[in-house]
């Protein structure tokens, strides 16, 4: 068995939660709703043979509030709760940071990178290009990885697999509620998992929202539209020569178990099972777009990550 050590918690964020009873199973009785509802929902429309992950299991929790943590720990039969997330080194052959407050992760993720421990890292990884060297080493060596389930979404599979009907891609664009930053991953992370682009740049678009154009290597354009309070479904278009492949990306369980799953392998394999450059690229997008100049003009990647 792997054990897993689970930390963390942000506001309207539940993947504590959800990662936690896609690795261990969930009871329904206890399994917090309100705010939750939907991850409930999702859960409860699978089979529990549907449930665990590689032979791991969740064995640590710690969150911020000792509260909300022995929730966690009834809902999805975690049987350690601690008080400080650093009594988990040692103890777990691996830990998740299920937290999306990226100004949080190094501190969290550097004890037990350090450790020797692998560690899985909630996006965005940081918003800090300091930050984002410091993180490199440990993704090149397959101590760390990072990543949205929706790299892994199985609504993208044919176009994975190369058996749409799409032609040649020539353009995609992606929409996300809430904000670039916490949510810009999400396009990014399903692009690069999807159709394989080399992202090597950011325009800011004049918009209401926040509207990002990323430029390729390939010349296929990635328009991301972040609509803030504006709330809608993640969805993705693609247009190809072809086709044109219109999909809202809702599989959140299939995207988190494929997720999980592959962090596991990781744990297991010593070395990246996403390369280590994907993760620095599509991680300098989002800073790239924070640093865009307003008039839309360029900034480069290589600016960031200096490769």
């Amino acid at each position: 068995m792997t054990s897993i050590g689970m930390i963390g918690m942000t506001p309207g964020n539940g993947h504590p939660l959800s990662f936690s009873a896609i690795v261990n199973g969930f009871d329904p009785a206890t399994f917090p709703r309100g705010e939750f509802e939907m991850i409930h929902n999702y859960l409860s429309a699978r089979s529990p043979d549907e449930f665990g992950v590689g032979g791991a299991k969740v064995t640590h929790v710690w969150t911020q509030d000792p509260e909300t943590t022995a929730l966690i720990s009834r809902a999805c039969s975690i049987p350690n709760t601690v008080g400080d997330p650093v009594e988990m080194r040692g103890l777990v052959d691996a830990l998740v940071i299920a937290r999306d407050d990226p100004g949080s992760h190094v501190e969290l993720a550097r004890p037990f990178l350090e450790h020797g421990t692998p560690v899985f890292v909630d996006k965005p990884l940081t918003m800090q290009p300091d930050e984002l060297g410091y993180f490199a080493g440990y993704l090149e060596q397959g101590l760390l990885m990072s990543s949205s389930g929706l790299r892994y979404a199985t609504e993208l599979d044919d176009v994975r697999a190369g058996t749409h009907e799409l032609g040649e891609v020539l353009a995609i664009r992606g929409i996300v509620p809430n904000e670039w930053e916490r949510y810009g991953a999400h396009i990014l992370d399903a692009v690069q998992g999807a159709c394989g682009l080399h992202f090597t740049g950011v325009r800011r678009l004049s918009a209401r929202h926040e509207c990002m154009l990323v430029e390729t290597s390939e010349d296929v354009p990635v328009v991301v539209d972040a609509l803030g309070m504006y709330k809608t479904p993640i969805a993705i278009d693609v247009l190809g020569t072809e086709q044109r492949l219109s999909r809202p990306l809702r599989d959140n369980f299939g995207a988190f178990r494929r997720l999980l799953g592959e962090f596991i392998s990781m744990v297991h394999r010593h070395e990246p099972v996403v390369p280590a450059a994907d993760t620095l690229r599509s991680v300098a997008v989002l800073i790239a777009g924070d640093l865009a100049p307003q008039d839309g003009g360029l900034k480069r990647l290589d600016e960031i990550i200096g490769r």
